[in-house]
């Protein structure tokens, strides 16, 4: 009727489906366990690469244990750090800063961070964005600490205690510019 036709719903062949039905059978034993989150499919097989000693070992349950020693070093180094140190450490940053992209970047760190960072290092913050004469950032440097607070008495009162700074600077809020 009107041109409508009944849609058959049938499950999708798609061109990985093909390829690894095409393979035929992967290997079996040990890891066909591991298969269970395929759907049981096959698990999928690169074709023409050569088998490696270390598959061999793998699929004949045969491990090695790797040992790492000494201190592995990531993005958790700070992961217990107080909020004075937390403080100290981005104030520090923000007055050795030498161009826009290391002032960005640090920004970008302390603001990921679940905190509100103390009035000392926002006001670093603005000094470092004047220092490399980026009057753009340390507007978004207040639009930042604007986001970070949990309320408006919040935000006035950072702005209260910024102002000698912010006055100095000549930095202006972005509700002072647009007149909001």
């Amino acid at each position: 009727m009107f041109g409508l036709q009944r849609i058959v719903a049938r499950p999708a062949v798609g061109a990985a489906r093909m390829a690894i039905a095409s393979r035929g059978p992967a290997f079996t034993g040990k890891a066909d366990d591991e298969l269970a989150g395929y759907g049981g499919m096959q698990a999928p097989v690169e074709c023409g690469r050569a088998e490696t000693g270390g598959a061999r070992q793998r699929r004949a349950g045969i491990t090695k244990k790797i040992s790492i020693k000494g201190r592995i070093s990531g993005s958790h180094d700070y992961e217990n750090e107080s909020y004075e140190a937390f403080n100290s450490r981005y104030q520090t940053f923000f007055t050795q800063v030498e161009d826009t992209f290391e002032l960005q970047r640090g920004l970008n760190n302390c603001f990921a961070y679940d905190l509100v960072p103390a009035t000392e290092v926002i006001e670093a913050a603005l000094r470092a964005s004047r220092k490399v004469n980026d009057y753009a950032t340390a507007v978004r440097i207040l639009e930042g600490v604007k986001e970070k607070v949990e309320n408006k008495l919040q935000y006035k009162a950072y702005l209260d205690e910024l102002k000698p700074v912010i006055q100095e600077l000549g930095v202006e809020t972005k509700e002072e510019l647009y007149n909001i």
